[in-house]
């Protein structure tokens, strides 16, 4: 998990996108102190797109996201936040150049 009070984790949240009512995430994230990032899943959504495309792109391409939770605590676990966790989705790369650089530290 990723301790979303962390630089990485405030990183994270600031390009992610709250799913529940499309709410966008605060900037101030002091409020995040014991909150951690869960991975829940991901996915592939195939979109068209606006230009039409060209000669060297297709009409369709893939965009792949990541969703997660914000959960209370840092354990490994999500089985505090019941149905009631806030759950965002961020492009697959932010998340893994997040997750990747927290295991480096």
């Amino acid at each position: 998990s990723i301790p979303a009070s962390s630089r990485i984790g405030k990183k994270l949240l600031a390009s992610a996108r709250r799913l529940e009512n499309n709410q966008q995430q605060d900037q101030d994230a002091d409020w995040l102190y014991g909150f951690s990032i869960k991975y829940d899943g991901c996915a592939s959504l195939v979109q068209i797109r606006e230009e039409g495309g060209n000669e060297d792109e297709g009409l369709l391409y893939s965009q792949n996201m990541v969703k997660f939770s914000l959960c209370p605590g840092n354990s490994d676990g999500c089985e505090g936040c019941g149905s009631g966790a806030a759950q965002y989705v961020v492009n697959m790369l932010e998340f893994i150049d997040a997750y990747t650089e927290m295991k480096l530290e």
